[in-house]
C-alpha cells in the first residue's frame, strides 16, 4: 500500500476538520502511528492519524459535544410515557441529557438510576426485570422433578425447597455420592452430575496401565524422564515425574506424552539456548532494538525526536513524553535509554536516559513503581550511586509537569 505524503494527510484532515485541527509535522511517522495534533480550542493530543481524518476529535471536543445534544425534558416525558405509560416517571431536577444518568421512578418498585437513552430503549426497574424474566422462565417443581427422573433415573434427586427456576442453582442429592448444588436445566440436559460421580467415571473411561505408561515415556524420553508410578492415577490427574538432571516436578501424563510439558527449569533453559542462538541474549527483552519496538507498540507509547541527533525517541506514559519535551526544550544533551545493565539473578534494568557531564547522570523516571521494578531500581542505585529518581515529586519540583 502507498504511504501516504504529509501533505496528502494534512489535506484530509483539513477536509475533515476545516481548521480545528493541526498536524505536528515533526512528530509524524505514518498513518497507523500515534502522532501529535492540535486542537484550536483544547490544544494538544495524541493519536493516530487514520482517525482523525475518519472524523476523530480531541476526547474534550467530544465530550463538549455530547453535551451539548439535550433533549429537552418535555420531549423526554412523552418518550418515556410512549414506551412504558404510568409505570416509569422521570424526575425533572436531576436531568441532564440522554447520556447522563438521572433518577427515574418506577410504580411498584420505587426509585432508580439510569441513563435516560436506555429508558427510552426499553430498559426498566432492575427488579421488575429480574421478577419478568423469573416468571417467564420458571418451570413447575413437578414438572422438572419428573425431567430430572427420565433423564438420571433414582440416582439423583431435587430438594424442592430450593428450587427457584431451573437456571439458578439448587440442591440435588446423588443417591450415592450425597449433596451439591447446580442448576436444573444442566441436570435435566445430562451436561452435569455429582462432582464425585463424573471423576470417577471419567477415570475409569482414561485409565492406562502404569505399564503402558512408563514403556510410552522411555519411548519419547528414553532414561531422561520417569515416573513416580505410586502417584498414578490416570492420564488426566497430576502426578510426580523425575527429571534425571532437575529432579522432581508434577504434571498431567498426557501431557509428557504430547510432549507438551517438561520440568520448569528444563524448559526455562531450552528457552534460554534458543534465545541465545536467535538475538545473542537471554531473554528477546535484553536486546534493546526489540525492547524498543515492544515499547513503540503500548497504547501508552510516544514517539519524538531528539533535539540534537533527530533520533526517534519512543516514551511510554506521559512522565517520560514530559522529560524529553523538557530536554528539547532547554537543549540539554542527553542518551534515552541506550544502556541494558545484568543484575546477578539474570534479570536486566534499563535506565531511562543518560545525562552528559552531569553529577548523577543516570536517571530513572517513575510515575509508580511496581514491585520487581522497585527492587530493580534499589539494585541500581545501590551499584550507581550517581543515578537518581524523577518521580512525581522530584518533576513538580523541576516544574516539568
Amino acid at each position: 500500500m502507498k504511504k501516504l505524503t504529509i501533505k496528502e494527510v494534512k489535506e484530509r484532515i483539513r477536509k475533515t476538520h476545516n481548521d480545528i485541527v493541526k498536524l505536528d509535522e515533526l512528530t509524524y511517522k505514518g498513518t497507523k502511528i500515534k502522532c501529535k495534533f492540535v486542537d484550536q480550542d483544547y490544544g494538544e493530543w495524541w493519536t493516530k492519524p487514520s482517525c482523525v481524518w475518519r472524523g476523530s476529535k480531541h476526547p474534550k471536543r467530544g465530550i463538549m459535544e455530547r453535551r451539548s445534544q439535550v433533549i429537552s425534558i418535555d420531549t423526554m416525558k412523552q418518550r418515556i410515557n410512549k414506551i412504558h405509560g404510568s409505570l416509569i416517571k422521570i424526575d425533572e431536577q436531576t436531568y441532564i441529557n440522554i447520556s447522563t444518568k438521572c433518577k427515574f421512578i418506577d410504580k411498584n418498585y420505587g426509585m432508580w438510576w439510569a441513563i435516560p437513552r436506555n429508558i427510552v430503549y426499553g430498559q426498566g426497574h432492575p427488579k421488575r426485570g429480574i421478577k419478568k424474566s423469573a416468571k417467564s422462565r420458571t418451570i413447575s417443581v413437578s414438572v422438572i422433578k419428573e425431567r430430572v427422573k427420565k433423564v438420571h433415573g433414582d440416582l439423583i434427586t431435587l430438594n424442592e425447597f430450593t428450587y427457584r427456576g431451573t437456571s439458578i442453582r439448587c440442591q440435588f442429592i446423588d443417591k450415592d455420592y450425597g449433596e451439591w448444588w447446580a442448576r436444573p436445566i444442566d441436570i435435566i440436559s445430562s451436561r452435569c452430575g455429582h462432582p464425585k460421580r463424573g471423576h470417577k467415571k471419567s477415570g475409569r473411561a482414561r485409565k492406562i496401565s502404569i505399564k503402558d505408561v512408563k514403556a510410552k515415556i522411555e519411548k519419547i524420553y528414553g532414561n531422561v524422564i520417569q515416573i513416580d508410578e505410586f502417584t498414578y492415577i490416570n492420564t488426566r490427574i497430576k502426578c510426580k515425574f523425575i527429571d534425571k538432571d532437575y529432579g522432581e516436578w508434577w504434571a498431567l501424563p498426557s501431557h509428557i506424552f504430547n510432549q507438551t510439558c517438561f520440568h520448569p527449569k528444563r524448559s526455562a533453559e531450552k528457552k534460554k539456548q534458543f534465545n541465545l542462538k536467535k538475538y545473542g541474549v537471554e531473554h528477546p527483552m535484553q536486546d534493546l532494538k526489540i525492547a524498543l519496538k515492544c515499547a513503540r507498540m503500548q497504547n501508552n507509547s510516544y514517539i519524538l525526536k531528539h533535539w540534537k541527533t533527530n533520533e526517534e525517541i519512543i516514551c511510554v506514559a506521559s512522565y517520560e513524553k514530559k522529560v524529553v519535551e523538557y530536554f528539547n526544550k532547554n537543549k540539554i544533551n542527553f542518551k534515552w535509554q541506550h544502556k541494558i545493565f545484568k543484575m546477578p539473578d539474570g534479570k536486566t534494568f534499563r535506565p531511562d536516559c543518560y545525562l552528559t557531564g552531569k553529577s548523577k547522570p543516570w536517571i530513572e523516571i517513575k510515575g509508580y513503581f511496581r514491585d520487581d521494578a522497585k527492587e530493580k531500581w534499589k539494585w541500581f542505585h545501590k551499584e550507581h550511586p550517581n543515578s537518581e529518581l524523577w518521580d512525581k515529586n522530584k518533576l513538580k519540583k523541576m516544574k516539568i509537569i
